[in-house]
């Protein structure tokens, strides 16, 4: 058994106590539970979440843009 992590913010949906849940793995399956009551659950993610596309998951050749000049007017 991982080491357990407790969640910040989470809100338990049997007692409704807030901060009380952790989440670790048991023989590779992932488990929520509250530490203040008997709520245990498994979670089931069916997929992992695609990542956005930004310059920083990008390779370098991905990423080479056109630099574009700026023109900055001063209007006294």
């Amino acid at each position: 058994m991982n080491k357990r992590r407790f969640i910040a913010g989470a809100i338990c949906p049997q007692c409704k106590e807030v901060d009380k849940i952790v989440v670790y793995q048991d023989e590779g399956v992932d488990v929520r539970e509250c530490v203040r009551c008997d709520y245990k659950d498994i979670q089931r993610f069916e997929s992992s979440p695609n990542e956005p596309s930004t310059r920083v998951n990008k390779t370098r050749s991905e990423r080479d843009t056109v630099a574009q000049a700026v023109q900055i007017k001063f209007v006294p």
